[in-house]
């Protein structure tokens, strides 16, 4: 399992071996819960661009409960990446300004690729193309972790908030929900008083 197994990057693997006698006082049960904590959550599935990776090896059957599971069919709205991969789209990217509710409400600066990440989701928003599937808007971003994912998803509900938008659920792990939405208040300006308590409040519902 050390070996092969996506762990918790939070797990200390020298501890867990320094108390592997009290691994092993446990019941079947209790080592297979025990085991099961140490997982990845993150890594329990294949993302769908990953799913002919012969590196996971995914049968087909897998795949095709994957696929449905992401309810993504080819009758259905085309990748944006896929879409925007032209001289033309890729100008009118370039031309959609991000809102000063996401400049001015950061705490941090917005890297190159998290700007093009917030024009996109503006750009679906606001302007019609071939391809742009009905409301309700459903947008997915396929982000590598370190990259500022909850940056922009903190960045996302600002801009929605300020539309008028009041109800935000978060859908997440156990056992990282909690710490999940702490980091996303602590990405806002402290004068953002009014938004942190909203979030706040609103994040006691699920916990």
């Amino acid at each position: 399992m050390k070996a092969k197994s996506f762990l918790n990057y939070n797990i200390d693997i020298q501890k867990q071996e320094q108390c592997i006698e009290d691994f092993k006082a446990l019941n079947l049960h209790e080592q297979k819960q025990h085991l099961c904590e140490l997982l990845d959550k993150n890594q329990l599935y294949v993302n769908l661009s990953s799913l002919n990776d012969k590196n996971f090896e995914c049968t087909p059957e897998e795949q095709k409960v994957t696929r449905n599971f992401i309810n993504l069919k080819t009758k259905h709205m085309a990748f944006l990446h896929e879409i925007f991969n032209n001289p033309f789209a890729r100008k009118a990217l370039a031309e959609v300004a991000l809102p000063n509710g996401i400049t001015d409400n950061l705490k941090f600066g917005i890297r190159p690729y998290q700007e093009e990440a917030f024009r996109r989701y503006l750009y679906t928003e606001q302007e019609d193309f071939d391809g742009k599937p009905k409301k309700p808007l459903h947008l997915l971003y396929n982000m590598a972790t370190g990259s500022g994912k909850t940056m922009v998803m903190g960045g996302l509900m600002l801009h929605l908030y300020e539309k008028g938008y009041r109800n935000f659920f978060f859908l997440s792990t156990a056992t990282i929900s909690f710490r999940k939405r702490r980091i996303t208040f602590s990405i806002l300006k402290p004068r953002n008083i009014y938004f942190r308590r909203k979030l706040s409040s609103m994040a006691k519902k699920f916990s």
